[in-house]
């Protein structure tokens, strides 16, 4: 089970101040320039609140039409019922590799293994990933990024923030989402790493920092190790005008072979990124 305290409301200007009616700014011109009024201010917020209103009336027709189901066994009630979120095949960090999380490499795994002969170091310090994707994972995983049940990010926010060790979250150290290609955009309709990016960050007090890009590559799930590799090969790039964080905690959905954090990876610790770490929901 699991329990998540909201952040404390942030500090509110007076609503004297926020109301000002002379406030001015430059334009490039050098014109000024009068911000809204408080009857324009209170209009406006009027206007949220209805929208909020006709939303949640909205929401509560859905709901009764179409009550909300398990996205692992189909039973009605939440989008991820306890018995299921509880049956999940978690993985034991104590018996996982430390460096790349695999379920069965308590010391250290045979890829690492073969990496450390070959005098090859790993992009990424430390993974983690929440649970195998099998089972109930599996269903809710595809639910969320194919059927588009995006109320899934909370539960998996939730899932991967128990796994994250305290140590990870000290220092300067910001969340940085594996970014989609617009193909994935395209089909999805949604950026199905951001919104679980920032209730994960928002979970242990940290900033999200999206200062990785991507680029055209194909889809991962049609090919094969060698080709994921192939197709991951500077798939991304730094974004213009963003300073990188000291030390990155790299979120993504699925780990299969690597290739999609190795990369990141690389690109951050180009930015000048020191230290690199990557949690993801589940490991196929």
């Amino acid at each position: 089970i699991f329990f998540y305290a909201p952040e404390s409301p942030r500090p509110v200007r007076d609503l004297e101040e926020s109301l000002q009616t002379d406030v001015t700014y430059a334009h490039e011109a050098g014109k000024a320039r009068t911000l809204a009024s408080p009857e324009r201010r209170t209009d406006g917020t009027k206007r949220k609140e209805r929208r909020r209103m006709l939303a949640s009336v909205a929401q509560a027709a859905i709901e009764m039409l179409w009550p909300t189901r398990c996205a692992a066994c189909d039973a009605p009630g939440c989008v991820l019922c306890l018995a299921c979120r509880s049956s999940l095949p978690f993985i034991d960090a104590l018996n996982a590799c430390p460096t790349c999380g695999d379920p069965h490499g308590r010391i250290q795994c045979a890829r690492c293994a073969m990496r450390s002969m070959a005098g090859s170091d790993a992009p990424v310090d430390e993974c983690r990933s929440a649970a195998r994707f099998e089972g109930g994972m599996a269903r809710a995983m595809r639910a969320y990024k194919d059927q588009g049940e995006q109320r899934l990010a909370i539960p998996f926010a939730l899932l991967i923030a128990d796994a994250t060790p305290e140590s990870w979250t000290r220092g300067e150290t910001a969340v940085v989402p594996v970014p989609p290609t617009k193909d994935a955009l395209r089909r999805r309709g949604f950026d199905h790493i951001m919104p679980i990016a920032r209730e994960y960050a928002g979970m242990l007090g940290l900033e999200v920092a999206p200062v990785v890009s991507a680029g055209r590559r194909a889809d991962q799930r049609k090919l094969g190790r060698a080709e994921r590799i192939r197709n991951m090969s500077e798939a991304f790039a730094p974004r213009e005008g963003m300073p990188f964080p000291r030390s990155a905690i790299v979120v993504d959905d699925v780990f299969t072979t690597g290739a999609t954090t190795d990369e990141v990876a690389r690109v951050l610790r180009r930015g000048g990124t020191r230290l690199v770490r990557a949690i993801t929901i589940a490991r196929a």
